[in-house]
This record gives C-alpha cells, structure tokens and sequence, in this order.
C-alpha cells in the first residue's frame, strides 16, 4: 500500500503516522483480506447455526435483562464508530469536496489512516454480531432484516476491503457517522435515559439516506466502468453494491413505513374512538431491543406482547392498558 504522492491533503498532515511497519501491515491485511474473504460465509454460517442453538437453549428459560452489559456494549460501539468518523471525514471532504464526485467514487485512497480504519471496520462486521446474541438472550423476536443485514453486510464488506475498492470511503464513512449517532442513542436507552421519539424517527431515516447514497454511488461506479471511464473498482464488485444497498434501503423503507406512517394513520384513525399509550422502544442496528417487555392487562387475564426487533426504533401503541415491567435476571 502505497504513501501519498504528489498532493498531500493537509488534513492529515499531522496525523499521518511516521512508520513505515504501518503500510507493510496494511498490505499484509488486504493481502490476506483478498485471498481468504470467503472465511466471512463460513463465520455467517456458524453465527446462524450459534443464534439458532441460544433461541433453543432459551427456549425454556426465563429472558436475561443484560441491562449493563448492554449500554456498555453500545458505548463500545458508540466510541468505535465516532473515532472511525473522526479519521475518515477527512479524507472523504479531501476526494469528495476538493476532488469532486468522480475522484471519491473511482479512485481508491492511498492514504494510510484511511486504509487502516477501513480494515478495522471490515473486521468490526464480525464484532457486531454480537448485537444479536442480546437479543436472543433477552428473548427478543429476531426478524429477518436483522441477522440478514449482519450476514450481507459481512460478507459484501470482507469481499470489499480484498479488492481495495474506491468505494471503501464512501461506504466506512457513511456507517461509521451513522452508527456514531444510532448507537449513542441506544446506549442512552439502555441506560434509561428519556430521548424525545424525533430522534428515533431521525436516527431512521438517516440510516435509509445512508442506503440510498450507497446504491446511487455504486451505480454510478457501475456506469462510468460501462461508459469506458477509468474507474479504480470491478463492475461485479460495483453490481454487487448496487444490489446490496438497494436491498437494504427497501427492506429499511418497508420497515419505516409500518412501524412510522401506518402507525401514525392507525393513531390519527382512531383518535376519536380510543385513548392510545403509545410506548417508544429502542432496537440497536437492527440490534438490541428496548429494557423491557410490554404486558396488557385485560379482563384479569395477563399476555406478554413483545415487541418487533429491528434496525429501527419501534412504536407498540395499547389501547386502554397499563404498562408494568417484569424483573428479568440481571448480568
């Protein structure tokens, strides 16, 4: 992995390190990332055979609560995810604002800060998993967007990093910013910390911009490569984007539609006929579902409602109920 050569961003002036070890250690990992990227399927496949086997063991088990763990987990991520934003803007308002759109999408970085944190993200893709582990531990629903989001964005991401595609910026920085704030806002959740549900709504739809800058980036990759434009990344690999992020966006729209603008045009329905409580809930990356189930009272008789886990934040609107939190176990 080569220096910059010719134009130094003055952004990374300061910060570039001063070792050579540091590139022959990037060059080794993307070697390495290049040749052995399909280990990302094998892991998938053991993390749905590992949640399969948890939901099992739970099945007759009393749900943990893992409150602690859990705001320490999203706290790791929060700080995780606004470092890796820290050191990529730069480089991004480098090729993006200073070297317009076409040198951001089709020439690769060749800076080494960037390169490291773009490989630190492709191996965070295995970290994350373990959003789902609070999930099943909690007995939670796992959905399909969520362990299907984990296994696509694994995959896509290790096969990504081995090409040293030019598209890396574009991706890791668009993750890393919105992650910064989505996981900041569960890891107030899990400490029971009051956010007004605007932010949910925000934290949401910055993550559908997020897959529509992703499919519209990969795209225009994919047309340049077609039009004969030089354009540093294989058509497969720019196909294989556009599919990836289009899936996602919707899968995430659908998702918003139901749980944001049906509920509202349900609410608005019947406003008039019933006295709804409508209780916010939080799910982390399609992760970590809010502190507690929601229990309905009716009749004298008591049934558990547990709520949908998603990428998003989740209304569950009651009608003429109360609301009353179950102990769990606490880790």
């Amino acid at each position: 992995m080569t220096r910059i050569s010719g134009h130094k961003s003055l952004v990374y002036k300061e910060c570039q390190p001063q070792f050579s070890i540091f590139d022959w250690e990037l060059n080794s990992s993307l070697k390495w990332m290049e040749e052995n990227w399909h280990y990302s399927v094998y892991v998938s496949i053991a993390y749905m055979l590992v949640v399969y086997s948890i939901q099992q063991f739970m099945r007759q088990r009393e749900p943990f609560k893992l409150r602690n763990c859990l705001a320490f987990w999203n706290l790791l991520l929060t700080i995780f995810s606004m470092a890796g934003s820290y050191y990529m803007l730069p480089e991004m308002y480098d090729t993006f604002y200073m070297k317009g759109i076409n040198h951001s999408v089709c020439i690769s970085s060749t800076n080494s800060i960037a390169q490291y944190w773009m490989w630190l993200f492709a191996l965070s893709k295995i970290f994350e998993l373990g959003d789902t582990v609070f999930i099943v531990l909690r007995k939670q629903k796992l959905i399909l967007l969520h362990w299907f989001h984990h296994v696509l964005a694994l995959i896509f991401t290790w096969y990504s990093f081995g090409q040293n595609i030019s598209l890396g910026r574009w991706f890791v920085t668009m993750n890393m910013v919105v992650h910064s704030l989505m996981y900041a806002y569960y890891a107030f959740r899990s400490m029971q910390i009051y956010i007004p549900r605007q932010i949910a709504m925000t934290v949401t739809s910055l993550q559908i911009i997020q897959m529509i800058f992703g499919f519209y980036v990969s795209g225009y990759a994919f047309f340049s490569k077609l039009s004969g434009n030089y354009c540093e990344i294989p058509a497969k690999t720019a196909t294989f984007g556009f599919i990836v992020y289009s899936t996602f966006f919707f899968m995430f729209a659908k998702l918003f539609i139901n749980n944001y603008l049906n509920k509202i045009s349900t609410n608005h329905h019947h406003h008039h006929h019933d006295k709804s409580q409508t209780k916010w809930t939080s799910n982390s990356n399609i992760h970590h579902h809010d502190d507690h189930d929601d229990h309905q009272h009716s009749n004298g008789k008591t049934t558990t409602k547990t709520a949908t886990t998603t990428n998003t934040i989740t209304t569950t609107t009651t009608t003429n109920t109360t609301t009353t939190n179950e102990p769990k176990k606490e880790i």
